[in-house]
Protein backbone atom coordinates (compact mmCIF):
# COMPACT_ATOMS: atom_id res chain seq x y z
CA UNK A 1 0.00 0.00 0.00
CA UNK A 2 1.73 3.24 -1.17
CA UNK A 3 0.61 6.72 -0.12
CA UNK A 4 -1.12 8.40 3.30
CA UNK A 5 -3.50 6.54 5.08
CA UNK A 6 -5.53 7.25 8.20
CA UNK A 7 -5.71 4.42 10.67
CA UNK A 8 -9.14 3.37 12.36
CA UNK A 9 -9.90 0.42 14.83
CA UNK A 10 -13.35 -0.86 13.98
CA UNK A 11 -15.10 -3.41 16.29
CA UNK A 12 -17.65 -6.00 14.95
CA UNK A 13 -20.14 -8.00 17.18
CA UNK A 14 -22.22 -10.69 16.88
CA UNK A 15 -25.28 -11.72 18.75
CA UNK A 16 -28.12 -14.54 19.14
CA UNK A 17 -31.82 -13.95 19.16
CA UNK A 18 -34.26 -16.30 20.83
CA UNK A 19 -37.48 -16.16 22.33
CA UNK A 20 -37.36 -15.49 25.78
CA UNK A 21 -39.09 -17.20 28.27
CA UNK A 22 -42.26 -16.16 29.43
CA UNK A 23 -42.25 -15.21 33.28
CA UNK A 24 -45.41 -15.74 35.42
CA UNK A 25 -46.36 -12.14 36.84
CA UNK A 26 -45.27 -12.32 40.49
CA UNK A 27 -48.17 -12.11 43.61
CA UNK A 28 -46.76 -8.59 44.54
CA UNK A 29 -47.73 -6.64 41.70
CA UNK A 30 -50.65 -5.12 41.10
CA UNK A 31 -52.45 -3.36 37.81
CA UNK A 32 -52.26 0.03 38.77
CA UNK A 33 -55.48 2.72 37.84
CA UNK A 34 -54.00 3.61 34.57
CA UNK A 35 -54.11 -0.02 33.18
CA UNK A 36 -57.37 -1.09 34.23
CA UNK A 37 -59.09 1.83 32.62
CA UNK A 38 -57.81 1.09 29.14
CA UNK A 39 -59.49 -1.48 26.28
CA UNK A 40 -58.00 -5.05 26.46
CA UNK A 41 -56.87 -4.12 22.70
CA UNK A 42 -54.42 -1.42 23.65
CA UNK A 43 -52.43 -3.40 26.24
CA UNK A 44 -50.99 -5.88 23.30
CA UNK A 45 -47.20 -5.86 23.64
CA UNK A 46 -44.67 -7.40 21.44
CA UNK A 47 -43.19 -10.25 22.12
CA UNK A 48 -39.92 -10.89 24.32
CA UNK A 49 -36.40 -11.19 22.74
CA UNK A 50 -33.55 -12.50 24.52
CA UNK A 51 -30.40 -11.43 23.14
CA UNK A 52 -26.96 -12.67 23.50
CA UNK A 53 -23.65 -11.53 22.98
CA UNK A 54 -21.42 -14.40 21.40
CA UNK A 55 -18.41 -12.83 19.96
CA UNK A 56 -16.51 -9.38 19.19
CA UNK A 57 -13.44 -8.74 17.10
CA UNK A 58 -11.26 -5.67 16.37
CA UNK A 59 -9.35 -4.90 13.58
CA UNK A 60 -7.29 -1.96 12.35
CA UNK A 61 -8.73 -0.37 9.42
CA UNK A 62 -6.99 1.80 6.53
CA UNK A 63 -8.72 4.57 5.25
CA UNK A 64 -7.02 6.50 2.48
CA UNK A 65 -7.76 10.00 2.15
CA UNK A 66 -9.58 11.44 -1.34
CA UNK A 67 -7.65 14.18 -2.84
CA UNK A 68 -10.16 16.61 -3.97
CA UNK A 69 -7.74 18.24 -6.53
CA UNK A 70 -7.09 14.97 -8.35
CA UNK A 71 -9.58 12.92 -10.94
CA UNK A 72 -11.29 10.34 -9.33
CA UNK A 73 -10.11 7.58 -11.55
CA UNK A 74 -6.89 8.00 -10.24
CA UNK A 75 -7.85 8.39 -6.48
CA UNK A 76 -9.52 4.67 -7.26
CA UNK A 77 -6.40 3.07 -9.15
CA UNK A 78 -3.80 4.57 -6.97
Amino acid sequence: QVGEYEESVGTCYLFSESDAESKPPSDETTPSDENTNKPAGSSKQAPSKEVNHLASVQKILKFRPINAEAPAAQSISG
